[in-house]
C-alpha cells in the first residue's frame, strides 16, 4: 500500500515538475515572438552621414527615420519634450563645432507615439572626431613617407600647413576643424592642428598657449612645443606661410632662438640650436 502510494506521489510531482518547465519554455517563446514583433515595428532614428560645414562653422548631422512624424532634438541635460525643436526624416542638425566638445557633446533625439516617447542618444562629439581623425589621418600620409626621419616628417607637415591655409581671426571658426576643412584659421586652431599631424605620424608634440614674446609682437599666442631627439624645439605654424599668402617660412620651425621670453616654466626652451638637416 505504502509503495503505490509512493509511486502515485512520484508520479503527481513529476507532472507537475514537466508542466511547470512546459509552461516556462512556452512563456520564452511568447516573450521572443513579441520583442521580434515589436522590432519590426519599432520606429528608427539615426545619424546618417556626418560632415563639417565651413560655411557656417559647425558640424552637420543628417537625420535618417523609417517615420513620418516629427523628430524632436536637445542637448545634454536639457529637458525632453514637444517644445524643443524638431526636424524630420533627411533633415540636417548643426552644432557649433567650437562648442561640441563642451557643451553639445550629446545629442538627444525622441519621436513621441500614442503618448509614448522613443529616445535615442548620440555621442556627437566622438562621431565628429572620429571623422575628423580618419580625414586628417589620410592627408597626414599623402604629405609624409613612412621612412621620412622625424625632423623630415615635421618639417612637411609644417610646410603643407603654410603652402595652403591662411591666417584670419573668426571666433567661432578658430578651431581644430576649420583650420583642416577650411582655408582660414587662427594661431590655436593651425597649433592644435599640427599636434594633432604630428601625433598621427609617430612624433611627441603639445600645444602651448601664453604671453610670448618674439621678434613681432607681444600678446596671447599658441604655438606647439615639438619633441626631437630628447630636445624640446619651438614650432609656430600660424607664421609658416598663413600670415605670408602661403610663402612658407621656416623662421618659427625647430627654432628656440627667436624667443625671447615665454611666461610659463612649463617647458624648457633653453636649446637655441636650429636643426638642420
Amino acid at each position: 500500500m505504502i509503495s503505490l502510494f509512493m509511486d502515485i506521489y512520484v508520479k503527481t510531482i513529476g507532472e507537475i515538475i514537466l508542466k511547470k518547465y512546459l509552461l516556462v519554455f512556452l512563456c520564452v517563446v511568447l516573450m521572443l515572438q513579441g520583442i521580434s514583433v515589436k522590432a519590426e515595428s519599432k520606429t528608427k532614428v539615426s545619424i546618417s552621414s556626418t560632415s563639417y560645414n565651413e560655411q557656417t562653422g559647425t558640424w552637420d548631422f543628417t537625420i535618417q527615420s523609417n517615420s513620418n512624424k516629427k523628430i524632436y532634438y536637445t542637448y545634454s541635460n536639457e529637458h525632453l519634450d514637444k517644445k524643443c525643436k524638431y526636424v524630420y526624416d533627411g533633415d540636417k542638425i548643426s552644432v557649433q563645432a567650437s562648442l561640441i566638445n563642451t557643451t553639445y557633446t550629446t545629442l538627444k533625439l525622441f519621436i513621441f507615439e500614442k503618448d509614448k516617447m522613443i529616445k535615442m542618444y548620440y555621442r556627437i562629439n566622438n562621431i565628429a572626431n572620429n571623422v575628423y581623425a580618419k580625414d586628417l589621418l589620410s592627408l597626414c600620409y599623402d604629405i609624409v613617407d613612412t621612412n621620412d626621419s622625424d625632423y623630415i616628417k615635421a618639417k612637411k607637415l609644417y610646410t603643407w600647413i603654410g603652402e595652403n591655409k591662411l591666417y584670419k581671426f573668426e571666433g567661432n571658426k578658430n578651431n581644430v576643424y576649420n583650420a583642416l576643412y577650411g582655408k582660414y584659421c587662427a594661431c590655436s586652431g593651425f597649433a592644435r592642428l599640427y599636434v594633432d599631424m604630428c601625433k598621427l605620424v609617430g612624433l611627441k608634440a603639445e600645444y602651448a598657449s601664453e604671453y610670448i614674446v618674439d621678434y613681432k609682437y607681444t600678446e596671447w599666442h599658441a604655438w606647439v612645443h615639438l619633441y626631437l631627439d630628447g630636445n624640446i624645439y619651438l614650432v609656430d605654424p600660424t607664421w609658416s606661410g598663413v600670415c605670408f599668402n602661403n610663402e612658407v617660412n621656416y623662421s618659427h620651425f625647430c627654432n628656440n632662438s627667436v624667443v625671447n621670453y615665454v611666461v610659463t616654466e612649463k617647458y624648457d626652451l633653453s636649446s637655441k640650436n636650429i636643426y638642420e638637416q
